[in-house]
């Protein structure tokens, strides 16, 4: 059994516990825990949003964090019982950034801090435990492409549950086999709900409860029949926005699949 560890995870996670959040107000030095706070003195000053400046500072020394790293992923793989492991890490930039039209791509974390000592942990898992960063596709993807009977897909990624096969949840420390009839009926309903994490816009007033019901009980072919209505309903131009969130959604299988194309018809 070989373990595919989310890399990007990995970072986010480690690097965000080992680091305070904090905002301050440009030009004025009082610090505060939330931006709710910072928001609660910009109304009582007359002052823009605009002025409130996000902050993230070191718990830690950068060998704290790389021992957490370290840490982490040798759990990881003491949990799921495995010797062998692929860690997979993004680019800065892949496909999806050109497919997005109707909103950029991830483009709600453009305030987004990196956690101190980021940097440290993508070299750190380059080079001492062989990650692997991808070319033009992401790291869900490529875990995607690689998951088999003999793997295990490790991450807290929700989107990677359209996979099928074997996961684990680091956080949680949960086990879960996803069928294909699951994993597809979760890319459905991603469909109809969009993905806010991701800056994907699906259809207004579909949340998950709504979403379940419009899909609970219905065959492959009659979830795809359901979401095309939906879209008919609440787009001018519905094919369009269904093959762009198709596209930016779809988590690969094979090398190469994209959503809606003749070469790699997708159910």
């Amino acid at each position: 059994m070989t373990a595919l560890i989310d890399g990007d995870i990995i970072m986010h996670r480690v690097g965000n516990a080992a680091s305070k959040r904090f905002f301050t107000v440009d030009g004025w030095k009082r610090k505060y825990k939330t931006k709710t706070k910072a928001q609660e003195f910009c109304n009582k000053h007359g002052l823009s949003y605009s002025s409130i400046i996000p902050h993230k500072e070191p718990k830690g020394t950068v060998e704290d964090v790389l021992l957490a790293v370290d840490y982490l992923i040798r759990k990881i793989l003491e949990d799921v019982d495995c010797d062998d492991y692929e860690i997979f890490l993004s680019p800065k930039k892949n496909f999806r950034h050109e497919v997005a039209v109707t909103a950029p791509y991830k483009g709600n974390r453009a305030d987004y801090l990196k956690p101190p000592f980021f940097d440290e942990i993508r070299y750190h898992l380059l080079t001492s435990w062989v990650a692997e960063e991808q070319e033009g596709i992401e790291a869900d993807d490529a875990m995607g492409i690689a998951q088999n009977d003999d793997t295990v897909i490790c991450s807290l990624d929700k989107d990677l549950l359209m996979i099928a096969g074997h996961h684990y949840n680091f956080a949680t420390e949960e086990h879960r086999i996803v069928t294909y009839e699951e994993g597809m009926k979760h890319f459905y309903k991603q469909l109809l709900m969009g993905d806010k994490t991701d800056n994907i816009i699906g259809i207004h007033g579909i949340g998950p409860k709504t979403a379940d019901k419009l899909l609970d009980g219905l065959s492959l072919d009659e979830m795809r029949c359901v979401v095309g209505l939906q879209y008919a309903i609440a787009f001018d131009n519905p094919e369009d926005r269904l093959l762009e969130n198709g596209k930016l959604l779809w988590i690969m299988r094979e090398e190469g699949e994209v959503y809606g194309s003749e070469d790699t018809p997708i159910p």
